[in-house]
């Protein structure tokens, strides 16, 4: 029987909706400092190309003061240039945009091996668990007792080459007399089940629909 144990498969990953993986709050990027909008665009900054088109002091009050005003007047014309990226405004927001995982040697958007090999590890889940048992060590085995199988399957990162902003809205529950029923949040405490798309939106960087990448 011939030995397949470190056979390798190439395999297609093709995004069906806009997806988001998130590298961490303190990476998330926050208007008048790391980014700013204007003519329908927002502009994410690198800030040693900024520092490159304005003195030092200018810049450190602009940041200090998250003057998004006065970076996009000092900057006037040179946006293009000191920007790691370019991205079309679905819709105003204050709030900071949630940043996709990115490589950190070329800063592109990257969909870890380790994500990838949970999705296959829910889906073989579904398709091998009995159905009179919810213990995930009946499929997978024991990793103490060195037969967990999904151990011996190794994925690789997923590159991709440009994300989109997606914008999104908090979809909750709302008590309307005796009843709940879901709402959409506005702002604060207050709901409603109208959707607008403005009021406690948030935008995502999000890999989108028909980004295609390969793994091994």
């Amino acid at each position: 029987m011939e030995n397949s144990i470190n056979e390798g498969y190439h395999l297609d990953i093709v995004v069906l909706t806009p997806l988001h993986v998130g590298s961490g709050s303190e990476k998330d990027l926050v208007k008048g400092l790391d980014f700013v909008q204007t003519s329908g665009k927002i502009y994410c900054l690198n800030q040693k190309k900024v520092l490159n088109e304005i003195d030092i002091s200018t810049l450190s009050n602009a940041l200090q003061k998250k003057d998004e005003s006065l970076l996009k007047d000092k900057l006037a014309g040179k946006l293009d240039i000191v920007s790691d990226a370019i991205y079309e405004m679905p819709i105003s927001s204050d709030n900071d945009i949630k940043s996709f995982l990115k490589n950190g040697l070329n800063n592109k958007p990257v969909l870890p091996g380790s994500s990838i090999k949970g999705a296959i590890r829910s889906i073989l889940y579904k398709y091998l668990k009995n159905t009179n048992s919810n213990d995930e060590k009946i499929v997978f085995g024991k990793a103490d007792a060195g037969d967990e199988f999904m151990r011996f399957i190794k994925v690789s990162d997923a590159a991709f080459d440009h994300l989109k902003l997606s914008n999104t809205k908090i979809f909750n529950l709302v008590k309307n007399g005796d009843n709940w029923e879901g709402g959409w949040k506005h702002s604060g405490n207050q709901s409603d089940t109208i959707f607008r798309q403005t009021g406690f939106n948030t935008l995502y960087e999000v890999l989108p629909q028909k980004a295609y990448s390969k793994i091994t």
